[in-house]
């Protein structure tokens, strides 16, 4: 769970660590979270969630897990090592 710890600190988000160690959610399964999962994890009322979106762009499994595999927060266990862009 650190490496999630280092992510979210990374995009000064830090203070949303506990939510994802108590939800199980570490960077493997960030391809797999919905928009809903992540504004679940993320907010809790609209206007956090419109600064979310707006510091991160749209809220998105895939997106995030690429971003953490070219970060350096973790490698990219596809075969070929291709990540989404």
């Amino acid at each position: 769970m650190q490496q999630i710890a280092d992510w979210l600190k990374k995009l000064g988000m830090s203070e949303y660590t506990d939510r994802f160690v108590e939800n199980r959610v570490d960077l493997s399964v960030l391809p797999d979270l919905t928009d809903h999962d992540l504004e679940k994890l993320l907010a809790q009322s609209p206007r956090q969630v419109a600064q979310h979106k707006a510091a991160l762009g749209p809220i998105d499994g895939r997106a995030a897990h690429a971003d953490a595999v070219r970060n350096g927060f973790i490698a990219d266990a596809r075969v070929g090592g291709q990540q989404d862009l």
